[in-house]
């Protein structure tokens, strides 16, 4: 097993040596690592503070001290910060590979399992993107909870069970998404524990222990892990007042779209799983465009396959494989939209674990049935996974820059305007504003009437002297919108544009409406004010000088 273990970590450290040298994702790395209060020095006040209070819509203190001690030993080196990814996901496709030796006795079977783990394409993201720390941080708790399960279920021991407590709490406070881990141990007892089955007999494989211990039955099973649940519940309410204390969006889909969008998410991952293609930073979210006949087809399939491993119960490992995916996608599913994707890779680290189980048993499995030479199955599993060292080599690649990894997203997903709206940022911030104004059209055009996508259009061509074009946008975000500050700006920028076109009138009608917006005390008619004074021209030079600021960040 030692080993296998070494050259499990090789591979994948060799694999993704590739991204000591990328920078930092723009997208929550901001928040996570290199613009955040904080992040840094590690003191009694900052773990107090990040175990008092929500961080990025959850309640993930430990993901948050984590990159404090990454910040204080490696600062703003993102290509270590990077390798610390890397370090964690080979370690967790080890931890994949003793827990299932150690459940079930199946050496070779475990390590195909943990090996399309290490070197999926779908795992990407969460290791070439520094702020998934928080996915492969959980999921380490979460393997190290289920080893511990199963060391408690040769001998039941409260002390043990404390332990796999104290596991998933940590998970917790790195990342909620393994709430559902007292489901998978129930799972678990099913096969390969085979805890609650009348007449439970070993595993073939597995080491016969004198401490293990009688079946208990499902009820038994599930008082054993009441810890586990409050443990859960506990968190559950404190990532909804995080999520309700730090989001201000308000999601307008219904459930039956949410619902629908989950369902055909479901099939799509499977797609994924099977062919890891066209894979993508961003998923837009369909909305109210959602096709159901898709969510149909979907539909169909899912439960076609849910009837078929019913049906192969004396294959145990389908049943478990199949319910562990369905089960473990269910908090990031969208169901309960929290977030701006359809779906995402990240989303898939702990789920497809159980399509891998149903993989690799199964095909062992028809491979003994049709009595096949031994060498089919180790020279398939080769080839198989030299084929997706490649792909996901070639993923990889895509994050070495911000605008290739947007670019890309925008190519395999089409009508992406989060994506376009990166690009413009990253252009904005290069100083190349010509291609920022392109991006924003093509965002405009994915989601039209977007307040903060016409603002910024107009803003650009503002700058660029197209004062009718961005007239016109301008009087779009005013009609729509109901915030004051932001339409007391627009008024200000309107009025800068009527002076340049030599319409005093109007320039005055906006700078009065603009500042009457900031100080509603002002007189309500322009007639009591005098243009020629001293305050007409203070409003004039404070607007300008806030318009020619906005220009210079820009």
């Amino acid at each position: 097993m030692a080993l296998f273990s070494i050259a499990l970590m090789l591979a994948t450290v060799m694999l993704y040596y590739p991204v000591h040298s990328y920078p930092f994702c723009d997208l929550d790395d901001v928040g996570y690592v290199y613009n955040n209060p904080r992040v840094g020095p590690l003191d009694w006040p900052a773990i107090k503070w990040a175990f008092t209070h929500p961080f990025i819509l959850n309640y993930d203190p430990l993901t948050l001290i984590a990159h404090s001690v990454n910040v204080q030993l490696f600062q703003q080196d993102s290509g270590a910060h990077h390798e610390v990814n890397v370090v964690l996901h080979a370690i967790n496709a080890v931890l994949v590979f003793w827990v299932l030796v150690l459940a079930t006795g199946f050496m070779g079977r475990s390590l195909m399992v943990a090996a399309l783990f290490a070197l999926h394409p779908m795992n990407v993201e969460n290791v070439a993107w520094i702020s998934e720390l928080k996915t492969l941080l959980s999921t380490a708790f979460f393997l190290l909870a289920l080893g511990a399960y199963g060391w408690y279920a040769r001998n039941p021991k409260w002390q043990r069970m404390m332990l796999v407590t104290l596991f998933f709490g940590l998970g917790l406070m790195a990342k909620p998404q393994v709430i559902t881990l007292p489901f998978v141990l129930l799972l678990w007892d099913y096969w390969p524990l085979q805890r609650f089955s009348p007449g439970r007999r070993k595993p073939s494989g597995v080491p016969r222990s004198p401490e293990t211990s009688a079946s208990p039955g499902f009820v038994s099973l599930l008082k054993e892990k009441i810890p586990l649940f409050v443990v859960a519940a506990v968190d559950a309410a404190l990532t909804i007042i995080a999520a309700r204390k730090t989001s201000t969006e308000s999601w307008p889909y219904t459930l039956s779209i949410r619902l629908g969008n989950g369902i055909l998410s479901y099939g799509r991952y499977l797609v994924k799983a099977l062919w890891p293609a066209h894979l993508a930073l961003m998923y837009p979210h369909p909305g109210f465009s959602l096709r159901w006949s898709h969510v149909a087809f979907s539909f169909v399939c899912l439960a076609a396959i849910t009837g078929f491993v019913i049906t192969q119960r004396q294959h145990r490992f389908l049943v478990v494989g199949w319910l562990w995916f369905l089960g473990t996608m269910v908090p990031t599913i969208g169901i309960i939209q929290i977030d701006l994707p359809a779906m995402a890779d990240r989303y898939a680290y702990v789920p497809f674990i159980g399509l891998f189980v149903m993989a690799c048993w199964g095909a062992a499995e028809l491979a003994g049935h049709w009595s096949l030479p031994k060498f089919v199955l180790p020279v398939t599993s080769c080839a198989l996974l030299l084929a997706l060292a490649a792909t996901t080599y070639r993923q990889i690649g895509y994050w070495r820059d911000n605008i290739i990894l947007w670019t890309h997203s925008v190519e395999v997903t089409g009508h992406n305007y989060v994506a376009h709206l990166r690009l413009s940022d990253i252009y904005r911030e290069k100083l190349q504003r010509e291609k920022a104004l392109e991006e924003l059209y093509l965002a405009d055009r994915d989601k039209p009437e977007d307040l903060g996508i016409e603002l910024d259009i107009a803003f650009l061509e503002h700058w660029r002297k197209h004062l009718p074009q961005a007239m016109v946008y301008y009087q779009k975000v005013l009609a729509n919108s109901k915030d004051d500050a932001v339409k007391a700006q627009v008024l200000a920028n309107m009025g800068h544009i009527y002076g340049d076109l030599g319409d005093v009138v109007r320039a005055k009608e906006c700078y009065v409406a603009s500042t009457r917006l900031h100080s509603p005390s002002l007189p309500p008619t322009p007639a009591a004010i005098n243009w020629q004074g001293d305050w007409w021209n203070d409003v004039g030079r404070l607007i300008r000088e806030r318009f020619h600021s906005w220009e210079h960040r820009q």
